[in-house]
């Protein structure tokens, strides 16, 4: 297996797009709804999961009243779907795009899909 045959073979980064596009709905339906309740710009939100289900999702070992998270195995997923703002939504999209697309074109779905999920 030539890497040039590999290069010429490519799959369609279907988990690379999907990701960004689900990472960037969730963000925009949070920040409407902080928006909406809190009043808060839009743009400056953080906003994702963690809107739906508050401190729930992101990624922390330890909770506002020192309890321990760390069997919280969940976090090691979901706290990808939490940005804080436009302009976090938009760089990660960004990076998704040119680093995932080729990656997942090179190595396939699963191998992406396990390095963006383990490589926390």
């Amino acid at each position: 297996d030539t890497m040039e045959k590999r290069m010429v073979e490519q799959t369609f980064p279907a988990f690379i797009v999907m990701q960004t596009i689900v990472a960037f709905f969730i963000w925009f339906a949070g920040s409407l709804q902080v928006m909406r309740n809190e009043g808060r710009q839009f743009a400056l939100n953080p906003a994702g999961l963690d809107t739906f289900v508050p401190g729930q999702t992101d990624l922390r070992i330890v909770g506002n009243a020192c309890e321990d998270l760390r069997m919280d195995l969940w976090r090691t997923i979901t706290y990808q779907w939490t940005h804080v703002g436009v302009f976090h939504i938009l760089a990660n999209s960004f990076m998704n795009i040119v680093l995932g697309i080729p990656l997942e074109g090179l190595h396939g779905h699963l191998r992406v899909v396990l390095m963006y999920n383990v490589g926390v």
